[in-house]
C-alpha cells in the first residue's frame, strides 16, 4: 500500500509547485496591481467610463482590456492600453519652516523606471455593477468587479 500512495503524494506535490509558481509570476507582473479612476468626464453621462491603470517593468507586452455588463453576453474589448514611461530621480531634502529651513529627514527617494498602463472602459451604465478583466499576450492574468458612478 505504501507504493501506491507515494506517486499519489508526488502528483499532489507536483500540483502545488505549479499552482505556486503561477501565482508569483502573475504577482510579479505588475508592480502596481490594476486599479480604477473616475477620469475627467465632468458629469455623468447616460453611458459612463472609468479608466484602468496599472503599473508594470519597463518591459514592454501586448497588453488589453475586456469588459462585461450584466447586458453582455460575451466580453467586450476595449481600445488598446496606452502606456507611459515613468521614472524620477531621489530630491534633495525636504524643505520647510521659517526661513526655508530643512528638516533633519532624508531626500525624497528616486522612482524607478517603469511602465503606467492606461485603458478607458467604456459604455458602463450608470451605477452598475461589472467586471473586467486585463490580458498580457492574450491570457487573463487580473480580474476584478466595480461600478459604474451614479
Amino acid at each position: 500500500m505504501r507504493k501506491t500512495l507515494y506517486p499519489l503524494g508526488a502528483a499532489f506535490w507536483c500540483a502545488g509547485v505549479i499552482l505556486l509558481c503561477q501565482t508569483a509570476a502573475t504577482e510579479e507582473l505588475f508592480l502596481v496591481k490594476p486599479y480604477l479612476q473616475l477620469g475627467d468626464a465632468p458629469a455623468l453621462a447616460k453611458h459612463e467610463s472609468l479608466i484602468l491603470l496599472w503599473h508594470t517593468s519597463g518591459k514592454t507586452a501586448a497588453w488589453s482590456v475586456e469588459v462585461r455588463t450584466a447586458k453582455d453576453s460575451n466580453w467586450r474589448k476595449m481600445s488598446e492600453p496606452q502606456a507611459t514611461t515613468v521614472s524620477a530621480p531621489a530630491g534633495p531634502p525636504e524643505v520647510a519652516g521659517k526661513n526655508a529651513a530643512k528638516k533633519d529627514g532624508p531626500g525624497s527617494p528616486g522612482i524607478p523606471r517603469h511602465l503606467v498602463y492606461r485603458a478607458s472602459l467604456t459604455n458602463l451604465e450608470p451605477g452598475q455593477e461589472f467586471s473586467y478583466r486585463v490580458l498580457r499576450e492574450g491570457r487573463d492574468v487580473f480580474s476584478a468587479t466595480g461600478h459604474a458612478r451614479k
